[in-house]
């Protein structure tokens, strides 16, 4: 960001003194070129008089000269060494992509006044530029703790969060940015983003329809409008937005992509298609549509749009981290049957970078899971009875993401008695409320549970489940790491169902390693790790098992799903105690919000190319064949 502080020092020679004042005063009324020519005449006269040369520099950084501004703040530099100088220049760096120089100046910036919050933001974002996030993170909250009103540092936290994939931590600067400053446009948008990564769409839609209250033609909210309407399952109205937003800004790329997702989730892929194309043709360099793209249609090898790709690939230092990382995963996805090696190329830079960036402790995962099957073993629990008449069933369909959980969603939620609940946390943000009054962690507190907190935790849980019943009998949950929770789920809700999708192991990692999640999912960015983590799955798995009891939950295997698709459908139905409707078989065109990975292959009838693809994989998967075989 540009430094504010901009006042030159006053010179004993009056004129000198005079024709900066009159300089700035121009330059702050946004006559940019007057007070460019005004600064020149100065350095005519002082060549290295170091206010003239700093203010001049921001005159070229603000018409776009970045080249110039840098050599000129530079200058002021070498004359006299200012924070503000250093902070300036830092931004200048950073703004012609050269992070360690800005960071160097934003450190000076730093050590001459550690109060100075331009300096300590633009040492942010410096320390972003070089790829050190969370770094970047930290130096942000100081920022914000020297000036907490202040708009900018605010949305700046938000969006270092949401780049690092911690979007529930940036809700919070999202929404004290709009109480500093509520006619922020993009703080709504933010906050929305924010909210809909974090499984709160219903929160972000409101907020989306607060901004455009305020800006009823800013095409970024009405696009990002559609995005929630989506996630709502109203698909018309979500194409309506994003047809809104087209009209009023027909070259926003946005528009184009978010009108891309409405019309994949509802299952139209061929529009859905011409619209990720669209918004790759208004931002070639943005990565994100062209994964969206190979998502929904087949990219052939000889398509221009993949050269494309791959030479912005080869000058991938013009992308932020992100970009790259988009980039690495879509490019991947065309090679996938034709070259494999080709494809883990991709993948596995992919995985790299975005491992790079996240906060994963392994040691920490394996810790927990020995602790549920400990907690559990001295637990006695209560006995699982029935669902109370009236009361909504839940049906949980648990398993390792990629393992066919979306499947088997969209098969069961196609029963005309059956609402798609989708991927919810409620069940875990109800163990996480019970705890806090509890005063513990899970599985910490499970020994201590008794009757009325296991009555607490339905509560909890049901009160979220219930507004999405639809009037129907029965809700699914389809949030794989549920996995976890199945000896409370058990005894805290009797009545529901539980179905644990399974499919072949390296199947499933391949697949997991091949997807850039929308969040969470932190262990499948390593091979090895991924491996390892797939392993202490199945051994709890194994654990609910032996400790369960018998049918307290029904193992529902993805090939022989794609092998009889009647016959599992007709068992899984039986299991859940609903009778059988051939609906279920044509689950493909069943209308209702996908927000997962799997989306577009759920809208197809079902095919058989994705079972047994290790073969091919096998000389590029050995850190994960190897972990597979370890004891997790």
């Amino acid at each position: 960001m540009l430094s504010e502080q901009v006042e030159p020092e006053v010179r004993t020679d009056q004129d000198v003194g005079q024709a900066i004042e009159t300089a700035l005063a121009r330059h702050r009324q946004g006559a940019i070129a007057e007070a460019a020519t005004l600064y020149r005449r100065i350095l005519a006269q002082l060549p290295s008089h170091e206010d003239a040369l700093h203010l001049l520099g921001l005159c070229f950084l603000q018409r776009g000269d970045r080249g110039r501004a840098v050599l000129l703040i530079k200058r002021a530099v070498d004359v006299a060494e200012k924070v503000a100088y250093l902070a300036n220049l830092a931004y200048a760096f950073i703004e012609i992509g050269q992070g360690p120089n800005a960071l160097v100046s934003a450190e000076r910036a730093v050590a001459l006044q550690p109060d100075y919050v331009d300096a300590q933001l633009n040492r942010a974002m410096a320390l972003k530029a070089c790829g050190r996030i969370e770094d970047a993170i930290r130096a942000m909250r100081l920022a914000v703790c020297l000036s907490p009103s202040g708009a900018t540092l605010q949305s700046n936290l938000g969006k270092l969060l949401l780049e690092a994939i911690m979007a529930d931590e940036a809700i919070a600067p999202f929404r004290r940015l709009l109480v500093v400053d509520p006619a922020h446009e993009e703080g709504y948008l933010d906050l929305g983003n924010a909210l809909m990564r974090s499984g709160k769409s219903a929160e972000a839609t409101r907020y989306f329809i607060q901004g455009l209250r305020r800006q009823p033609s800013s095409a970024k909210l009405h696009a990002n409008h559609a995005i929630g309407l989506t996630d709502a399952g109203q698909y018309d109205a979500a194409i309506q937005a994003g047809k809104t937003a087209i009209v009023l800004e027909p070259r926003l790329p946005e528009s184009y992509g978010n009108l891309g997702i409405a019309y994949q989730d509802a299952g139209d892929l061929s529009r859905s298609a011409v619209s990720y194309g669209r918004s790759l043709r208004l931002a070639p360099g943005a990565p994100r549509y062209f994964r969206h793209l190979a998502a929904v249609s087949k990219i052939a090898l000889d398509d221009p749009l993949l050269r494309r790709m791959e030479a912005l690939a080869g000058n991938a230092d013009a992308l932020g981290e992100d970009a790259r990382i988009e980039l690495d995963f879509a490019l991947a996805k065309p090679y996938e049957s034709a070259d494999p090696a080709k494809m883990f190329h991709y993948l596995d830079r992919g995985n790299a970078r975005f491992r790079g960036n996240i906060r994963y402790d392994e040691e920490q995962s394996k810790h927990m899971f020995r602790k549920i099957e400990t907690a559990f073993e001295a637990w006695k629990g209560a006995p699982a009875g029935e669902a109370l008449p009236g009361e909504v069933r839940p049906i949980f369909i648990v398993g390792m993401p990629r393992s066919g959980t979306t499947l088997v969603e969209q098969i069961v939620a196609s029963h005309p008695l059956v609402a798609a609940g989708g991927e919810r946390k409620d069940f875990d943000q109800a163990l996480h409320e019970l705890a806090a009054r509890r005063g513990g962690d899970y599985p910490d507190l499970v020994p201590a549970l008794g009757e009325e907190d296991l009555s607490e935790l339905a509560r909890l849980y049901r009160s979220a489940l219930g507004r999405d019943a639809a009037g129907k009998g029965y809700v699914t949950d389809k949030m794989p790491a549920n996995f976890l929770y199945l000896g409370l789920i058990r005894a805290a809700l009797p009545g529901s169902r539980i179905l644990h999708c399974v499919r072949d192991p390296v199947d499933t990692c391949v697949s997991c390693y091949a997807t850039l999640f929308s969040e969470g999912q932190f262990y499948t960015y390593d091979q090895a790790e991924l491996g390892r983590y797939y392993r202490r799955y199945e051994k709890l798995m194994d654990f609910w098992r032996r400790t369960l009891p018998e049918g307290a939950f029904l193992d529902v295997t993805y090939e022989q799903v794609v092998d009889d698709l009647e016959g599992q459908a007709r068992r899984i139905l039986s299991y859940c105690g609903l009778e059988w409707d051939p609906a279920c078989l044509d689950f493909h065109q069943t209308r209702r919000p996908v927000r997962t990975a799997s989306a577009a292959q759920v809208r197809r009838p079902i095919y058989k190319s994705s079972i047994g693809k290790r073969e091919r994989y096998l000389p590029y998967i050995g850190p994960l064949l190897s972990a597979l075989q370890s004891e997790g």
